[in-house]
């Protein structure tokens, strides 16, 4: 193990250090880094400890000023830790959880995720049994429904509905520019639906309750297509998803369709709200300003471990995953219709 100075030792004493959470950061890669310069704002989080293969050639490394570990075992023979984000290629979340809550020293209290928590139901369900077992708080960094023209329409939807009458379809497009890459993002991400499909539903659930998979196409893992019932609408509201890695640029928006047939269209692409009437005018327009990187990580951050009013609860949380992973589970390519779902990963 090496540290980020040389010399054998974090480089920064915090005096505040017994009224700040200690937290790690395992995966040090591009979301790592994200999550080490939104917690450096943040003053009662205080960054004891990095984990990565690399070691501190990592790339977020040479930011920090902490010790640099190249497994979590070592992590957790050296330091105590409150907090622990998991920043590593999906394929190795449940792996990271287990290794973090398993016996020994300096088990964290909370763990956080990067979406997903795991692509497959063994997986959830792996994580669930650890996290119930250790009694550890395990969430997952769901970005999306953190962006300030989310929240915002979710503490409106009250009025909003009471304008326009209630919601009656959702939909969501997340395009990413992959394709020329598909083979690196395939191997760190899984496919665009599990990448960006939970994303899209994680927005969803902010306004509508989830119901059952009734829809899924897709051609390959660049591109899946599906349909969720809103549960309890007597309209047979949906909620409609294309999560793709094939554009040529990124683009991601949600438009929420209302009774009187009008629009809200969030973009969380340039973070803008509009709200458009049945006629196509514009009602209302609201500019947030694009919400990446440490800017999105740092109220989903302190949101997280503050347990913050914006915070998805655990049920719901695990509806999404349970959904994105019952469509991830189906083999390429996919055209099903009235896919059974249950939601088992979890109970």
């Amino acid at each position: 193990m090496k540290y980020p100075d040389g010399s054998g030792r974090s480089g920064r004493v915090d005096r505040n250090f017994e009224r700040t959470f200690p937290v790690a950061v395992v995966g040090l890669g591009r979301a790592g880094a994200f999550s080490v310069e939104a917690l450096r704002d943040l003053r009662w989080a205080r960054v004891v400890g990095g984990v990565d293969l690399l070691g501190d050639e990592a790339p977020a490394a040479i930011t920090m000023s902490c010790p640099i570990f190249r497994s979590v075992s070592e992590l957790r023979g050296s330091v105590p830790v409150d907090v622990a984000i998991v920043a590593t290629p999906t394929a190795s979340h449940p792996g990271i959880v287990a290794e973090l809550l398993g016996a020994g020293p300096n088990r964290p209290r909370r763990v956080l995720v990067e979406k997903p928590l795991a692509a497959s139901r063994p997986g959830l369900a792996r994580c669930a049994m650890l996290a119930k077992r250790t009694r550890t708080d395990l969430r997952t960094l769901l970005h999306a429904t953190f962006t300030p023209e989310v929240l915002w329409a979710s503490r409106h939807r009250s009025s909003l509905e009471r304008r326009h009458g209630a919601i009656r379809s959702v939909r969501s497009e997340f395009s990413d520019p992959y394709r020329d890459d598909i083979t690196i993002y395939t191997a760190k991400l899984g496919s665009a639906w599990i990448d960006s499909g939970i994303n899209a539903l994680s927005v969803a659930a902010r306004f509508v309750d989830l119901g059952s998979v009734m829809q899924v196409h897709g051609q390959s893992p660049l591109q899946c297509d599906a349909v969720v019932a809103i549960a309890g609408s007597p309209s047979s509201g949906s909620v409609s998803i294309r999560a793709q890695w094939s554009s040529r640029s990124r683009e991601k928006s949600t438009t929420l369709t209302f009774e009187d047939g009008s629009r809200a269209i969030l973009s969380h692409s340039k973070g803008e709200l509009y709200v458009l009437t049945p006629a196509g005018a514009h009602e209302r327009k609201l500019v947030f300003g694009r919400s990446t990187g440490a800017r999105r990580y740092r109220p989903m951050l302190h949101t997280y471990i503050n347990d913050g009013p914006d915070l998805l609860s655990r049920d719901l949380e695990a509806t999404i995953h349970d959904i994105a992973a019952s469509v991830a589970a189906m083999n390429w390519p996919i055209d099903a219709i009235r896919l059974p779902y249950h939601n088992e990963a979890f109970n």
